[in-house]
């Protein structure tokens, strides 16, 4: 962004903050640390409209890249590939095992990034792979949970979106990333498009007051939600799809196949082995098997 139009932005603090005040159960009325975790938030038109959008952006606050808040531009018909991907936490770790959609864009459809409180960092360079998710929250300072008795939902839900190399530093310990299953979704243009739509409407909706609860809202049902409010599987995929519990990270594979979604070869190298290695890029990676009855809604 030029110098005359960051000038032109109002002068303000952190105005996307939010409060991160945990609604009920055990620890009602406390905050989340909201320096470092929130919920994303897609722009409205007026809000958008200091940051002088090209017809077609999505802006979004709340972006996490480089242990920064951004504002993302997100230019349309930007993603090229759809990734689920499943972390898998060290042996021995609760919960033992993350649930998170991965979107990488079309060559020259790169997220721009623009510091959500201006002169707050230096530019940062466009962002290729970007990473939503939905996390359980709890005070800062608070690792555990309450006495169980006190209920199961003690956490609120963010609706995190950040870049890939954001995350794999949250993902790594003790130098090393978790390993992170990946699965490329057999999806068309179109729909690729809408998943990434409807997964930041879920945010910007959920914003950061809806309780997480391990059961019926958790990073693998909201992940899985959002492919199933973007995507229209046919018949017996949709019947399956909903009779079945959808909440097991561990589970994640079959969820996908019972969706018509794992597609032959629909698993990709891991993640730390793409990084590893001089993978192609995934767009030019082959579709295996027949596409599947899969469309949008």
């Amino acid at each position: 962004m030029s110098e005359s139009a960051l000038q032109s932005l109002p002068e303000r603090g952190d105005v996307f903050e939010p409060d991160g005040i945990i609604p009920e159960g055990p620890f009602s009325g406390k905050k989340v640390d909201t320096h470092v975790v929130r919920s994303l938030k897609l722009l409205s038109l007026s809000e958008a409209a200091p940051y002088h959008p090209e017809p077609g952006d999505r802006l979004v606050a709340n972006f996490r890249h480089n242990d920064h808040w951004w504002i993302a531009r997100i230019p349309d018909d930007a993603v090229q590939d759809v990734i689920f991907q499943q972390e898998l936490a060290p042996p021995g770790r609760y919960p033992n095992g993350h649930a998170q959609i991965r979107f990488t864009m079309k060559p020259g459809k790169e997220i721009t990034l623009i510091p959500q409180v201006p002169g707050d960092c230096q530019d940062a360079s466009p962002i290729k792979d970007i990473i939503f998710s939905a996390d359980g929250n709890r005070p800062k300072g608070v690792s555990g949970m309450a006495c169980p008795l006190k209920g199961i939902e003690q956490a609120i839900v963010a609706y995190l979106l950040m870049s890939l190399d954001q995350k794999c530093k949250i993902m790594t310990e003790n130098g090393k990333l978790h390993k992170v299953n990946q699965f490329k979704l057999p999806l068309s243009d179109e729909a690729e498009q809408e998943v990434l739509k409807t997964a930041l409407h879920m945010g910007t909706r959920g914003g950061m007051h809806e309780m997480f609860n391990f059961l019926t809202r958790n990073c693998t049902t909201q992940a899985i939600t959002v492919l199933d409010d973007s995507l229209n599987y046919g018949f017996i995929s949709e019947v399956l799809s909903r009779i079945t519990w959808n909440g097991s990270p561990n589970a994640i594979p079959f969820y996908l196949f019972e969706r018509g979604l794992l597609n032959g070869r629909a698993m990709i190298p891991d993640l730390e082995r793409e990084m590893r290695s001089n993978e192609p890029q995934l767009g030019a990676w082959p579709q295996f098997g027949a596409q599947p009855n899969v469309s949008t809604r």
